[in-house]
């Protein structure tokens, strides 16, 4: 199920049990006031993390999932801002690093295969260090209701939370509680019960439990520290700074067999008239057959300078001619009647180019003799014959593409080298 998954990344989607070592430190505002909602558990706790502006806290988290999965995360609440970092990976189910950095703005991912996602949720009443560290307990749930006629319609509905004082393992706490009933679109109707174990001075967690029926439990374990501010780059808080933190985009280059050349655009590209300014922000290789190097298809993904790696601009995908007439081919080559081709010369070998139409509303024609007539043809990519080789060009989010842009690039293929 994929909210187990989401779980032991520590996301709201699902939920996990945490126990930390708590510290006792000094905190600012009036600690002896009564703590009745869970914005006075985010206030207490953000003073907490904000004591000492040349130190910042640091959560060493050891988790189990339902079946005895393990999973490991690193948690640093900035002292300066509202800013939290979180480290997690590999684990048991999934061999992927994460790194998310939350500011004010939102929750920045890196994954391992070097995309960004960012999500724009805002938890009720919460810092982003506070919602990372106790995965916004408060935050509103999409579930389902049925109408009389048995229509499902999505609705938006806010945990029932509860907050009591309580021990935990001998020591006082406060217990908070977050309850969901949750009946997704196609499946059965399940519950979560969010448990947080806090010190009742910091707000610091001593243990955050969360059982899903039908389902199970999911625990963590944290252990806290205080490191010098100055340990940490400038950057280490800036979701700017991820871009830097993914896999080298040239390695699966370098890793190439050299029966097989590879060809790119090089590391990045300056705007011309046609083209826009790019930098190569990921690439892969997949083999259809691991005995056999003539198999292994190479992806380079082009995207816009000073981003988070999103969206995709463009796309080249380089095949050996014999894994491309083996059938390769059949995956790029356009299948409506509407488009056109032409053949160029390019500087040792030549390129077919492809013209047509998007089709965002509608379904392609069924013959060419209902192509529109009407709308010039926005949609292009190219097929390179290089060297043995064949590279697709492929515009993708890029909608001031042209013919005249495609064949551009398809000029400006060469040889990878160091």
């Amino acid at each position: 199920m994929t909210a187990r998954r989401y779980a032991l990344l520590g996301s709201a989607a699902l939920a996990v049990v945490v126990a930390i070592v708590a510290v006792v430190v000094a905190t600012r505002g009036d600690s002896a006031s009564p703590v009745e909602t869970i914005e006075d558990v985010y206030e207490r706790l953000d003073a907490t993390l904000r004591t000492d502006a040349s130190s910042a806290y640091r959560f060493e988290v050891m988790g189990t999932g339902a079946s005895g999965e393990t999973s490991a995360a690193t948690i640093w609440a900035s002292p300066a801002d509202e800013a939290a970092r979180r480290e997690f990976g590999p684990t048991d189910l999934d061999l992927t690093r994460y790194v998310t950095i939350a500011d004010g703005s939102g929750a920045y991912t890196l994954a391992a295969n070097a995309s960004i996602n960012i999500d724009e949720r805002q938890c009720p009443g919460a810092s982003a260090a506070a919602a990372l560290l106790l995965d916004c307990p408060n935050r509103p749930f999409e579930t389902y209701v049925f109408d009389e006629g048995g229509s499902p319609r999505a609705t938006t509905e806010a945990p029932e939370i509860t907050i009591g004082e309580t021990t935990f393992e001998g020591a006082s706490a406060l217990e908070v509680v977050a309850y969901r009933e949750v009946q997704p679109f196609r499946a059965g109707p399940f519950t979560e019960r969010h448990t947080l174990y806090l010190d009742p001075e910091t707000m610091l967690p001593f243990l955050r439990e969360v059982v899903q029926e039908p389902g199970g439990t999911l625990t963590f374990r944290y252990d806290v520290e205080r490191v010098p501010a100055s340990d940490l780059a400038a950057d280490f808080f800036d979701p700017m700074s991820l871009p830097a933190l993914r896999p080298d985009p040239e390695e699966p280059l370098r890793e190439r067999a050299p029966e097989a050349p590879s060809y790119w655009l090089g590391a990045s590209i300056e705007a011309t008239g046609d083209v826009p300014d790019l930098e190569l922000w990921h690439s892969s290789t997949y083999r259809p057959d691991e005995t056999d190097p003539a198999t292994e298809q190479l992806m380079l993904e082009y995207v816009r300078p000073g981003t988070y790696g999103q969206p995709l601009v463009l796309r080249l995908t380089e095949y050996t001619a014999e894994a491309w007439d083996a059938g390769a081919s059949g995956s790029h080559l356009p299948s409506d009647p509407c488009w056109t081709s032409e053949e160029v010369a390019l500087q040792g070998g030549s390129a077919m180019i492809y013209s047509g139409f998007h089709w965002p509303d509608s379904i392609p024609p069924g013959s060419a003799a209902e192509c529109p007539t009407d709308r010039a043809r926005d949609s292009f990519f190219a097929v390179a014959n290089l060297g043995g080789m064949r590279v697709v060009v492929e515009p993708w989010d890029w909608p001031e593409q042209s013919r005249e842009g495609v064949i551009a690039l398809a000029e400006a293929l060469q040889p990878w080298s160091e």
